[in-house]
């Protein structure tokens, strides 16, 4: 005979199993230590326990084995299972493993080697979970419940409620063996409090165990997984609700193991959560045969959770009820549930909750309802959801341009939270099918391609399909531009070249190719009016979707000096790029104008254009090669209203070593020179500078229009003393300003030669630039001019002009709200104001308050003829005639503590 042996308890009055304190079952325990000295004395016993699920009947027993083997007990256990109801002796097989045929004679050989081996020493046969035993080994139970009382052999077996009283029928005083029945008992709430208390390892408020008490019926296995919920939520109502939740879906699952099939496939129905659907139409979904009006009464019969409609709001309980079906048919339920669904008109959410868990429908409206809550999914920011319900429709029977439009549209539901899926939708899109009918749909991914910024994969994509015999032409003229547009130009390595297929051509072939190429005329500083004129005409293209060459014709129009045009094509390609959802799209769109308004001084604009940028895209989910181009942005921002401590944080990053060849990292380069240069470290500035250009040179593109780095690296040689070096990189910007012809550009080329060149040299390129600028669209730069301007007319002498000059710079400084040019205002006025001596300055501050000359004696205590001469001295040294000047060189010349910058600091 096998001996089977289990885990000793670790307390006398603990489950071995788990080593949870068998809390108020003290005179079951005593019960069963009887058994085990009745058995060791000679005195057979049977006993029946009792209980409903959950009660710890499993706990004894397991107690039971482990009391009796320590006791030299010889214990033998079984357990049945619904799965092996119809398994002959499949309960009484377990006792002895080596008895495996199905026969009667197993039955009798078992129960005599039991007699047997009992005659030599005591034996304990345990069995749990009875009321799943099969009919031969119930008969074989029946008849050792009856046998002869000459051998010490006890039988204790647990059945569940309410499977117990058929076996209560046997507990008949004049057997051998008198059956000993206990029913287990629930704990109460002090027991509950107890057992949680331990579990939890804290004080547990009394509320909770009488909540828990009450929701489980103090049945021990639910107040121990309830111990494990309530350590989750110590808050009353919370542990509450999660306990009711749990006991309601441990109530549900037990039910249905005994419901009839037709109730069974009723609740199962149920528990789909088909939110308003009628019950006659529930009815009909589960195909029962009865009528509506019975099924309804036979439901509310029913056990399942706290409401009248106990599964509507109750996951976990449909969750269990929904486990034991098989994939296949619960996905057919599902199915049938969303075609009624449908056909009742609820509403999308429901729908498309129901299509998610079922099989494909076939039908036109499945994915359109799908679609549509994908879509207010990702406008609601739930990026997962959008991910989930798009991948659901395309299981669904698609065409190929209905397939590959839901594809761009998961690409672009992945890109927050996983981009290099959603790149790898965009190329499988690009790369799978061909034809015409696809021609747009190509595009569109590639759009997104672009935008996203990985240029080798972009340009090894492109170049693929470019290269393709059946691609059309003016799909592969599109494709190839946006292919260049992906990095801007070959350069740096011939492993960077593009497919001779990409090219850009000298002549454009559509709208997209001329953008492409006025771009490269812009870059490089030659032919304005051809550059305006293929940007225009790109620009006025109304048929194409693409936003990215949209973008770069208005990043041309911004070198052209055609603001209007420039914002007004920015305006749209944010409009189209919302509209067509895609979040990096309009996250370019917004940069691109974000870097316009800068330019114009608008900074408010430009921050709010950033901003949501960043909201469209978040930083962690651009693609390196595209995040230096998105920092730098952000850094020039700040480093024209003067916020160098931010731009330093901003371009503090850990930056790949890839980024270095993409244009992004050519704009870091100069926000770094420009940091160093107004940080006083010009030796790091002239490097970072002359890197910047050299990768400039690299790429042939040489317009100052694009980036001054010329002037910036002039500058810091200025500081160096290397003054010739200087001029001539000067010198070299404004020949290329000329050359390329646009009003700021040349402006912009004197102000620079202004800043490193000295005496009247430098104020007559000063002058020159704000003739230029003045009334420009770079009305910022225009300003700064004006107070460079200033300062020279205060070393020349002619003080009045400055003050003009100051006045007019702080009307633009108070607009753009520019703390920088604010500061430069009021330095260059506070050196006319020390032109003065302190009692000219004191005079100046009375006259300026509006004193009369009479007034201002009084108060200083001097003649009139005093005050009279002091005040022509003022206007001699100052070159002001009126009073209301000296009003305004004074406003001008205080500085406020509260205005300053961290650069001025």
């Amino acid at each position: 005979m096998t001996e089977a042996r289990g885990e000793r308890a670790s307390c006398p009055g603990s489950d071995p199993g788990s080593g949870h304190v068998l809390v108020e079952r003290e005179q079951e325990l005593d019960l069963l230590r009887g058994v085990v000295a009745d058995l060791l004395s000679g005195t057979p016993r049977t006993v029946l326990l009792r209980g409903p699920g959950g009660s710890g009947l499993s706990a004894l027993l397991r107690w039971t084995r482990a009391h009796a083997e320590t006791s030299a007990c010889r214990v033998l256990v079984g357990r049945c299972s619904r799965s092996e109801v119809t398994t002959r002796f499949g309960l009484v097989s377990q006792l002895d493993p080596a008895y495996c045929e199905e026969s009667g004679a197993l039955a009798i050989t078992i129960r005599s080697a039991l007699l047997e081996e009992a005659g030599r020493w005591p034996v304990l046969v345990l069995l749990d979970d009875v009321q799943w035993i099969d009919p031969d080994s119930e008969h074989w139970l029946r008849v050792m419940i009856t046998r002869s009382a000459d051998r010490p052999l006890a039988v204790v077996f647990a059945v569940t409620d309410p499977f117990a009283q058929e076996w209560q029928e046997y507990d008949i005083q004049s057997l051998p063996a008198a059956m000993t029945i206990r029913r287990l008992r629930p704990l109460g709430e002090s027991a509950v409090l107890s057992v949680l208390r331990a579990r939890t390892g804290g004080a547990i408020d009394p509320q909770i165990a009488r909540v828990v008490a009450g929701l489980t019926n103090g049945r021990p296995a639910l107040v121990h997984d309830a111990a494990a919920l309530v350590g989750t939520d110590p808050r009353p109502h919370r542990a509450a609700e999660l306990v009711r939740r749990h006991v309601d879906a441990d109530r549900a699952a037990a039910l249905m193991t005994g419901l009839p099939l037709e109730l069974a496939d009723l609740v199962r129905v149920l528990a789909l959560e088909p939110g308003n659907l009628d019950f006659e139409l529930v009815c009909a979904l589960a195909r029962v045969p009865a009528s509506p009006a019975r099924m309804r009464e036979m439901v509310r019969g029913l056990e399942l959770g706290a409401g009248a409609t106990p599964l509507e709001h109750d996951a976990p309980a449909a969750e269990r009820i929904l486990a034991g079906m098989d994939p296949q048919r619960r996905e057919e339920l599902y199915a049938r549930a969303a075609d009624i669904a449908h056909r009742s008109a609820l509403a999308d959410p429901e729908v498309a909750r129901l299509l998610l868990r079922a099989r494909p429908i076939g039908e036109c409206w499945a994915v359109e309802t799908l679609c549509r809550e994908a879509v207010h999914a990702r406008t609601a920011g739930e990026f997962g959801v959008a991910v989930e319900l798009l991948t659901r429709a395309l299981r669904e029977p698609l065409d190929p341009v209905q397939r590959s439009r839901l594809e761009i549209d998961l690409a672009i539901a992945c890109a927050p939270d996983s981009p290099v899926a959603g790149e790898r939708l965009l190329r499988r899109v690009l790369l799978r099918d061909t034809g015409p009918e696809l021609s747009q749909v190509r595009l569109d991914a590639a759009d997104l391609l672009v935008a996203g910024g990985d240029d080798a994969q972009v340009r090894s994509t492109l170049g693929a399909v470019c290269d393709r015999a059946d691609v059309a032409p003016h799909e592969r003229a599109a494709l190839s531009a946006l292919c260049w547009i992906a990095d801007d130009a070959p350069h740096e390595g011939p492993e960077l070249s593009l497919p001779v297929s990409a090219e850009p051509p000298g002549r454009p072939d559509g709208p997209v190719q001329a953008g492409v190429v006025a771009w490269r005329l812009a870059v490089r500083g030659a032919d304005l009016p051809a550059a305006r004129a293929l940007a225009v005409t790109a620009l006025e293209d109304d048929e194409t979707r693409l936003i990215t060459p949209k973008v770069l014709v208005c990043r041309t129009l911004m070198l052209t000096d055609d603001v209007g045009a420039a914002m007004a094509g920015l305006d749209r390609a944010v409009a189209l790029a919302q509209e067509r959802g895609a979040g990096v799209l309009s996250s370019v769109a917004h940069l691109a104008r974000g870097r316009l308004h800068t330019r114009d001084g608008r900074f408010e604009e430009a921050a709010a254009d950033i901003e949501a940028a960043l909201v469209h895209t978040p930083r962690r989910c651009w693609h390196p090669m595209a995040l230096p181009s998105v920092v730098a942005v952000e850094a020039a921002l700040a480093l024209e209203r003067g916020h160098l401590s931010q731009a330093e944080s901003l371009l503090d990053v850990e930056w790949e070593p890839r980024v270095r060849r993409g244009f992004g990292w050519v704009q870091v380069l100069l926000a770094k020179g420009l940091i160093d240069l107004h940080r006083g470290r010009p030796v790091d500035a002239l490097t970072n500078l002359r890197e910047c250009g050299r990768r400039l040179l690299a790429r042939e593109w040489t317009n100052p229009a694009l980036l001054a780095w010329r002037t910036l690296a002039g500058i810091a040689l200025r500081a160096l003393g290397r003054q010739e070096e200087a001029a001539q990189l000067v010198a070299e910007e404004l020949r290329l300003a000329r050359q390329w012809g646009a009003r700021t550009t040349v402006g912009g080329a004197h102000l620079g030669a202004a800043l490193v060149l000295t005496g009247a040299e430098a104020e007559q390129h000063c002058a020159e630039a704000v003739r230029l600028l003045r009334g420009s669209g770079w009305r910022f730069r225009y300003g700064q001019a004006l107070v460079a301007l200033a300062g020279h007319r205060v070393s020349s002498g002619a003080v009045g002009d400055a003050l003009d000059l100051l006045l007019e710079a702080d009307q633009l400084a108070s607009e753009f709200g520019s703390h920088q040019l604010t500061e430069s205002i009021r330095g260059t006025a506070a050196r006319i104001g020390d032109l003065l001596s302190p009692t000219e300055r004191r005079i100046t501050e009375l006259a300026a308050c509006g004193l009369s000359n009479v007034d201002i004696a009084m108060r200083l205590a001097v003649t009139r003829s005093t005050v009279e001469g002091h005040l022509s001295g003022i206007y001699r040294k100052t070159g002001v005639t009126r009073r209301h000047q000296l009003r305004a060189l004074l406003e001008l010349a205080v500085v406020e503590e509260r205005d300053r910058d961290d650069a001025g600091a």
